[in-house]
């Protein structure tokens, strides 16, 4: 879990250091802030605070995987117009390097820093390693078959007999990202709405439980 989490922040570019230090604080602030109720008022407190608590981490940590997974779609409908571009290039005679390096002026900026993350690792290393890197900024299977086959033209030199692949791989690509953002963008909003009403619900369930308790102990005095 949490190798996950410092992976998460270092694609979505967050400070790991910053960020886990900040949510912590909150945390225990949270917790000690329940401890505290819990001496002026009852176990309902202590128990709704540290429930309150793990929700709040629970909450930060489901926010994170929501980002990265709306980053990732974006790289992957980015990802269309960078390979039809690039293949273009090596259809007119360029090698991968230099159809790499002549795609950063076109490719969008949700891709661009991997695209050059990319180049500078086929500088240093010319194995399958840097496009197995590469292919870790997306899900989609398709790309990754297609991030292959830009390896392959690499190694081999030939892009005629791959281009029928490709383009039929580009158009169903096309079409699953589409799919897949509006997909995911519906279960979000499913989700936005959700969570306050199960929050709320929480809530109710134990200030009855309090409420319950106080006419307990009036009944006993």
């Amino acid at each position: 879990m949490f190798d996950k989490y410092k992976e998460m922040c270092k694609k979505l570019k967050i400070n790991f250091k910053k960020d886990f230090s900040l949510t912590l604080s909150i945390f225990l602030i949270m917790i000690i802030a329940s401890i505290t109720l819990f001496f002026f008022y009852s176990y309902i407190t202590l128990c709704l605070g540290i429930m309150c608590s793990f929700l709040y981490l629970f909450t930060h940590f489901e926010n994170l995987k929501a980002s990265l997974k709306q980053l990732t779609n974006a790289k992957e409908i980015a990802f269309n117009g960078f390979y039809r571009y690039v293949v273009t290039l090596l259809t007119n005679g360029n090698v991968l390097y230099s159809a790499l390096q002549m795609s950063t002026e076109y490719v969008d900026n949700v891709l661009v820093d991997d695209v050059n993350e990319l180049i500078a690792d086929i500088e240093n290393d010319t194995s399958i390693e840097p496009f197995f890197k590469f292919m870790s900024n997306f899900n989609d299977e398709s790309i990754k078959q297609m991030i292959l086959l830009l390896y392959k033209t690499q190694e081999v030199g030939i892009i005629n007999d791959v281009l029928d692949s490709i383009n039929e791989s580009m158009i169903n690509l096309q079409d699953n990202s589409i799919s897949n953002y509006i997909s995911k963008e519906e279960k979000n909003i499913e989700r936005f709405y959700m969570v306050p009403i199960l929050l709320s619900a929480l809530v109710m369930v134990f200030i009855s439980l309090y409420i319950f308790s106080l006419i307990g102990e009036g009944i006993y005095v």
